[in-house]
């Protein structure tokens, strides 16, 4: 088996406020899986696949613990919002994970897939270096995320799509149809997919009411509906900076 150089780990974990007793966790936690599949080393999926799950109970937790009481639905949507790629990987760019990313090429701060991954990776070695414990990951991972959760669920691609929706039923009286072209890359274990072309058909004859043939996300995306809400974000903010005030 080789084994992986992985230099500056001392400055990061300095940086997520946490020293791992178990550096072969932490390793592992920042390898990709095209990395560790030529170099026969272990990748970050199974350490991604236990922090998706801490990250998602720490965020729950947050969320419920809120003077506010929301509602299930409401509680879900924003969790939903704080786990994103963009959040995720806006956190791991903080933290200056991207320079200790171990990957066939180099990791940059537009690789919000791999750095979301990443992220997720490390909540899960952060947990189980800790002995299960939780309060490492939320405190030195998770909570700065939390702390600014109002601005970005007020920035996040959901919001933005319903009120673009909102705004086109407000202004044609229709509900509309949307169509939009799907761009995707990457092996079937780890696909990225992105969004282009937007369309805004009316209902009933399909004609086309507002077009944004210039807009395209990049193809960074988990699922193709988070490359869908971003393009709609994008559409939103181009149509109101142009001939509409939302």
């Amino acid at each position: 088996m080789t084994v992986v150089a992985a230099p500056g780990l001392g400055e990061l974990q300095a940086r997520i406020g946490y020293a791992f007793k178990d550096e072969a966790l932490l390793v592992e936690a920042l390898t990709t899986p095209a990395y560790a599949k030529q170099h026969g080393v272990p990748s970050y999926e199974r350490l991604e696949f236990l922090g998706d799950a801490v990250a998602k109970l720490i965020m729950a937790q947050a969320l419920y613990d809120e003077p506010e009481k929301k509602d299930q639905e409401a509680m879900t949507k924003q969790r939903n919002i704080l786990e994103s790629n963009k959040v995720m990987a806006t956190r791991a760019i903080e933290l200056g994970i991207e320079g200790h990313v171990i990957s066939l090429a180099p990791i940059g701060a537009g690789d919000a897939g791999v750095l979301s991954d990443v992220l997720e990776a490390l909540c899960g070695a952060v947990y189980l270096d800790a002995g299960r414990n939780i309060a490492p990951v939320r405190d030195g991972l998770l909570g700065p995320i939390m702390a600014k959760a109002g601005s970005h669920i007020d920035a996040s691609p959901d919001q933005q799509k319903n009120q673009f929706l909102e705004a086109v039923q407000r202004l044609f009286g229709i509900t509309p149809a949307i169509e939009m072209e799907y761009v995707e890359s990457g092996p079937d274990h780890a696909k990225r997919f992105g969004a282009r072309r937007l369309r805004v058909l009316h209902p009933a004859d399909g004609c086309v009411i507002l077009d944004f043939p210039g807009l395209a996300t990049s193809v960074a995306f988990k699922q193709k509906k988070e490359a869908e809400k971003e393009l709609m974000r994008q559409a939103f903010d181009a149509w109101r900076t142009t001939d509409f005030k939302a």
